[in-house]
């Protein structure tokens, strides 16, 4: 799997995304649900013991995917709004339709 070492802050890079939840699977007492990239690669594996519902591992794992496909847009929605100075922007309109989509993102559901 295919990573950067260190960002522009010099910080250490994440696999980049975006990334999708895998139905889980039984493996040895467990339930796994894999996160991978759009390549195919496995981020990270969800597991839950057998004796908890399949569902409760696809929940989690779903939940991981959203939060790290959502995290970009939210922070540079943030930087932009964090950076701004003035009380008179003229495209308010516009940065609340961004936070909008972000927060849709960010619950995973839609942009309307």
């Amino acid at each position: 799997m295919k990573t950067t070492d260190t960002n522009a802050a010099g910080q250490a890079a994440h696999t980049p995304g975006p990334f999708t939840a895998h139905d889980a699977i039984p493996i040895g007492g467990y339930w796994r649900a894999d996160v991978r990239n759009d390549k195919g690669e496995r981020l990270c594996a969800v597991l839950k013991r057998d004796h908890l519902p399949k569902t409760t591992a696809n929940a989690n794992a779903a939940f991981i995917v959203t939060a790290c496909n959502a995290h970009a847009g939210l922070v540079a929605l943030l930087e932009e709004f964090a950076a701004e100075d003035s009380q008179c922007r003229t495209d308010w309109l516009s940065l609340k339709k961004r936070a909008r989509a972000a927060l849709a993102d960010a619950k995973g559901g839609s942009h309307e």
